[in-house]
């Protein structure tokens, strides 16, 4: 049946071909995919793009001609190397393979200094000598000393204790890094390649050399393209760093389920490969399923859905998503109880999925970002986007609750007698369709919101999901999924029904508000299919009933028809979605407070400020007598640089947190030239410098001395400790201390402000009011922003002489000793800094005067 059904579901395969009858291919440009520990290393030694003189070959075959782009891991070769290509080469491998590939090749046992390949070893064995309660140490040492045992953290077995569970959890879900795990394919896995490349241009054709036949692959390949099959000639190592020792006797089956989502891209690019005829394809998929445990892809799929949860989940963080039936059962989960205990009458049950649940968020009361970024999963409780609506009209709306509550008056209300959607829910659902959080909307997030902040900072993470629809059942098989005994707590129903639909009501109403929230019903859809916990067949129905709801027979229906009937729902004067929107009013906003973040443009504008200007100061910029009164000035409340907040209090008294931004990167190196020891020159302007040049005469062995002058003199030798890739030159004391540097933990003379980043400032700010509404100005359109966001407000936009003119910190006299970054170091350094690059970029979403198209860019 399987055979039947590969060839009948490749929309590529066609006919059945012979296998000595090989089709003929023609491209200008092939991009290789180079998948790391799928022997990627055997085909670039082909490739003149990538050996230059190095290699000793004459690159003759069509192939090497024809292949000018590269990407392995992060930055492609030439940067338009995945725009310009028509196809693109990969080399794939068994995803349990490559998993056995790294641990192998980084294993202690395999350590061995003269060995090209034996190196990767030595730095696992030095890293468990220096810390021997590292990661390293927990994988090798204590829980995983074998590959065996590593498929038995995804199953029931008690020979892994929970904490091994947990750590290979971590490890299948890119969080674990390190000496060890330089080589782990779990971030840079076939799904990563696959975003990047046909997600984004399903158009070009996909070319596949498998491991298993790499040889036979790339000489296939070379006939198609019109060269000679001699022109490949194989090269086999007898020490093959890629080389793997299957265990005959280990049970693959539940290491396949944690990878599942790797094992369908291996089987999609198996598919779509076009230099792969029916018999090589089947070959291989067959291969893949029995190298499993499983007898079909069928099979595999069923089991892998019913196996046990992949890791005990110990730190699932509740995404209580208001209106969507979270009151009746967060009463029964321990995090709750514990942050609000008034509202628990008594203690939960210790339910294996209450104990799981460690973190808590919902409406005003988001958690700070650290509690989301310590989650190891997120479960939300979700609700049809039009069913939410609706019930907060229910709740929150006086008119509403006047009536006698019946759902046919809801739709009443909503709908007037033509039928039309009238503007009580257009106005809501306009502004949830806008992420406006004015009127109710302020309160009523929107999914997208909750998204934005959990799923897609931290795209590796596993999501759960309850349905309202089928609520305590879903909680009852979670907990099971969980390990419990499926025992949650009294089942407790609200007053308000789950659908605020009547059968006699009409479609067209509901359709019409699913076209307002178009993008929200899609986000509900996004959530449904990341659910782990939900059998595909679960996942499936409940998408396509979100349809129906809407009045649609199909996703597709409601994609066409909401095309053509969005506007018109929404008319009433609202704009289009499409249309480059004016800047909108703020008048009303008061109490902001401006935080000035250091190396971001602020110093240009804080003597805009008569908050500054005016507090109490030694020393009073010139800059301040220059500046005309403004209504973003009179408006300001509050200054905040770095610990300095002026007056005390303003916070508090803030409705409105203002941010200059800087992209992270950028801002980092502006840091470095301006705080370098060699940036001195004893002027006001390079008194930072000068402090960290007196640290490091004080203090040779201190931070300061070893930071700028023994590990990174120059900044390109920065982004060193954070490629994995290479072997570093640098001492483990500098790449720790690198690390602790760039996440903002080192408080020394030269490192001000790095130290005080935007996670610190969102922090003392955001974080602890939630409900404070963001503005932002960007540094790359500095005076633009800040007059725009004026005449926002209701002022003029006027700054007399000052506007245009730059504080420039001194900055111009570092430019000459600047080093620069490569775009491989630059993107290096990107991973570095990812944490502050969430905040910049959650900030930028969150800015209420930029619109989406300047957010984009």
């Amino acid at each position: 049946r399987l055979h039947t059904l590969e060839f009948s579901i490749s929309p590529l395969v066609g006919t059945k071909t012979s296998a000595v009858i090989l089709q003929q291919l023609s491209f200008n440009y092939i991009t290789f995919i180079d998948v790391r520990k799928s022997r990627g290393r055997h085909i670039k030694r082909q490739f003149e793009i990538l050996c230059g003189d190095a290699c000793n070959s004459t690159f003759s075959s069509r192939l090497s001609q024809q292949t000018k782009g590269y990407i392995h891991v992060k930055s492609p070769i030439p940067l338009d190397a995945m725009e310009q290509a028509d196809a693109y080469l990969y080399n794939v491998r068994h995803p349990v393979d490559r998993i056995l590939a790294w641990y192998q090749y980084e294993h202690p046992s395999r350590c061995n200094y003269s060995s090209p390949g034996g190196h990767k070893a030595c730095s696992t064995i030095e890293d468990i000598q220096e810390y021997p309660d590292g990661n390293a140490a927990l994988c090798y040492k204590t829980c995983f000393p074998t590959s065996n045992v590593l498929p038995l953290a995804f199953t029931n077995s008690t020979r892994v204790s929970h904490e091994c569970k947990h750590f290979a959890h971590r490890l299948v879900q890119n969080q674990v890094s390190g000496p060890g795990f330089s080589h782990v394919p779990f971030g840079f896995d076939l799904q990563y390649y696959a975003r990047k490349t046909i997600d984004i241009h399903p158009a070009k054709s996909v070319l596949v050399v498998r491991s298993e036949s790499i040889w036979n692959d790339l000489q296939d390949l070379e006939v198609q393209l019109g060269g000679n099959r001699n022109a490949f000639v194989p090269v086999h190592d007898e020490d093959d760093e890629d080389d793997v020792v299957v265990d005959a006797a280990t049970n693959y089956a539940p290491l396949c389920c944690a990878v599942w989502n790797d094992m369908q891209t291996y089987r999609r690019l198996l598919k779509l490969a076009v230099n792969l005829n029916s018999k090589k394809k089947v070959a291989s998929l067959l291969h893949a399923v029995h190298h499993c445990g499983f007898s079909s892809w069928v099979d595999m799929e069923q089991q892998c859905s019913t196996l046990q949860a992949p890791s005990p989940f110990q730190n699932i963080m509740l995404v209580d998503i208001r209106k969507s039936k979270g009151s009746t059962v967060r009463k029964n989960f321990q995090a709750f109880c514990k942050a609000k205990p008034s509202q628990c009458s008594q203690p939960p049950l210790a339910s294996v999925l209450s104990q799981s649940l460690t973190g808590y968020m919902h409406g005003k009361g988001d958690p700070p970002f650290n509690v989301i970024h310590n989650a190891d999963s997120y479960l939300f409780n979700l609700r049809h986007p039009v069913d939410r609506l609706l019930a907060l009209y229910h709740y929150d709306d006086p008119t509403y609750r006047q009536k006698d509550g019946s759902k046919g008056q809801l739709a009443r209300y909503c709908f007037d007698s033509d039928k039309t959607l009238n503007e009580n829910c257009t106005r809501v659902a306009y502004r949830l369709s806008q992420s406006d959080r004015e009127h109710n909307a302020r309160d009523f997030k929107k999914l997208e919101y909750y998204v934005n902040v959990t799923m897609d900072v931290y795209p590796n993470k596993p999501i759960l999901v309850t349905r309202a629809e089928s609520l305590w059942q879903d909680l009852v098989d979670l907990d099971k999924w969980l390990g419990g005994s499926g025992i949650i707590g009294e089942q407790k129903q609200n007053s308000l029904p789950v659908s605020l639909r009547d059968k006699d009501d009409d479609t067209a109403d509901y359709a019409s508000i699913c076209c307002a929230m178009q993008d929200e019903v899609h986000t509900y859809r996004r959530v449904l299919e990341r659910a782990v916990n939900l059998k595909s067949t679960e996942r499936a129905a409940t998408i396509e009933q979100a349809a129906k709801h809407c009045g649609f027979s199909s996703w597709s229906e409601m994609e066409n028809r909401c095309k053509a009937h969005a506007t018109a729902a929404l008319a009433k004067g609202q704009p289009s979605k499409d249309v480059p929107s004016q800047p909108a009013t703020l008048s009303p906003m008061t109490n902001i407070v401006f935080v000035h973040v250091g190396k971001a443009g602020g110093q240009t504008l804080r003597a805009l400020f008569k908050v500054f200007c005016e507090s109490d100061r030694k020393h009073i910029p010139d800059e301040c007598a220059k500046a005309p009164d403004s209504v973003l000035s009179n408006k300001t409340i509050g200054y905040i640089h770095p610990k300095e907040v002026r007056p005390q209090g303003s916070i508090e008294a803030s409705n409105v947190f203002l941010y200059n931004l800087r992209h992270p990167v950028d801002r980092m190196v502006s840091w470095y030239y301006y705080e370098h020891p060699q940036s001195c020159l004893d002027t006001p302007e390079t008194r930072l410098a000068c402090r960290a040049a007196q640290e490091v005469d004080r203090k040779p062995n201190g931070d300061t001395a070893r930071f700028f002058v023994k590990c990174f003199p120059t900044i390109d030798l920065l982004s060193q400790p954070f490629n994995h890739s290479t072997t570093s030159s640098l001492s483990l004391d500098c790449i720790k201390l690198a690390h602790d540097v760039l996440e903002g933990k080192v408080n020394n003379r030269g490192f001000k402000h790095i130290f005080y980043n935007m996670h610190y400032y969102t922090n003392i700010t955001l974080n602890q009011h939630l409900e404070n509404k963001v503005l932002v100005v960007r540094i790359e359109s500095l005076w633009q922003d800040f007059k725009d966001l004026d005449v926002m407000l209701g002022g003029n936009g006027n700054f007399g002489a000052i506007e245009g003119t730059r504080d420039s910190h001194g900055s111009e006299t570092y430019k000459k000793n600047v080093t620069k970054l490569s775009m491989d170091q630059y993107s290096l350094l990107c991973c570095a800094l990812s944490e502050e690059m969430d905040i910049y970029r959650n900030l930028m979403k969150l800015a209420v005067n930029l619109n989406e198209r300047e957010k984009e860019t």
